[in-house]
């Protein structure tokens, strides 16, 4: 499947401000994270039923244990937690599951919160299918959380042909179009093609191509200095925390960028622990503005610096 273009026509008022939220759950289950490289007990899925020995030959039960159910659980109040905490108009979420998305859905509309979600899937390489996430918890997608979409709006799809992995966006009530992604980790190839490159040159340039208001936030699996695939008028920053104590090898991998109709203003944006996982929340306020403004200048932070 090749990239859809996601430029559309923007609502006639862009917002006049956008609270935005970027997580990476882990949730797709500990089978396929200690394949990866985990041990069954990291902070990503642990799972003591499943693990890898000295010899790096995998273990697990038969079936799926209670102690994953319950992880995957655990894994969907906290997301509900962090939006009732923090309000965003959307949640971009990376390493979700299809069912999770829909079970966190229905707890906020239970809680009086009008929030609904998208989702494209990820990891269909070659086969027919896309992964998908223990448990019966559906297919594993990146999705976003927000209090409506305008209809029609959504655009999604593979970075490459042979589907590794993918995008979606969509325009949410307020008029911002908002996106997310989560690209490949350096050196991560198909047949001597490096994956990253490609998919963030291609991001970078369906971005800049958008008409009218645009967020993206996301896993980009990229860190250092001037590493983003920020077209270059946007604006970003990335979840670095302020004091190098705080920080893990996941701080900075995850990135925002928007449009240059907007501003941070006197803000650096926030990184939230999160609980369940191995990566930080990442919020984000904007204020719309008449002409180019940067705002603080959040030197740790800025993708650009």
């Amino acid at each position: 499947m090749s990239l859809v273009p996601i430029g559309q026509a923007a609502a006639a008022a862009p917002p006049s401000t956008y609270r935005g939220y970027q997580m990476n759950m882990c949730m797709w289950g500990a089978r396929y994270y200690v394949k990866a490289g985990g041990n069954g007990k990291d902070t990503c899925f642990p799972d003591p039923h499943v693990w890898k020995d000295g010899a790096g030959t995998l273990h697990f039960e038969s079936g799926y244990t209670a102690t994953e159910k319950s992880v995957a659980e655990q894994k969907r109040q906290t997301v509900i937690d962090h939006v009732k905490k923090f309000g965003p108009d959307a949640v971009t979420i990376n390493e979700a599951c299809k069912n999770d998305l829909e079970g966190i859905v229905t707890a906020l509309r239970a809680a009086g919160l009008s929030y609904t979600f998208i989702s494209y899937e990820v990891g269909r390489g070659t086969g027919s299918k896309a992964r998908q996430c223990s448990a019966g918890r559906g297919a594993a997608v990146n999705g976003i959380i927000a209090h409506g979409f305008q209809a029609d709006s959504k655009q999604a799809g593979y970075f490459e042909t042979h589907g590794y992995r993918s995008w979606v966006c969509g325009v949410i009530t307020s008029g911002m179009r908002v996106c997310t992604a989560h690209l490949s980790l350096p050196g991560q190839d198909w047949g001597g093609r490096v994956h990253q490159p490609i998919e963030c040159a291609r991001l970078r340039d369906e971005l800049a191509s958008t008409g009218g208001p645009v967020v993206f936030s996301g896993d980009v699996n990229m860190k250092g200095h001037k590493h983003n695939c920020a077209p270059s008028t946007f604006w970003g920053l990335r979840d670095l925390d302020v004091k190098e104590s705080d920080r893990t090898a996941q701080s900075g991998l995850q990135h925002i960028y928007y449009s240059p109709g907007y501003t941070r203003g006197q803000t650096c944006g926030e990184v939230h622990h999160v609980l369940h996982t191995d990566h930080k929340g990442f919020l984000i306020d904007l204020k719309s503005v008449p002409t180019r403004t940067r705002g603080m200048a959040c030197t740790w932070r800025d993708v650009w610096k």
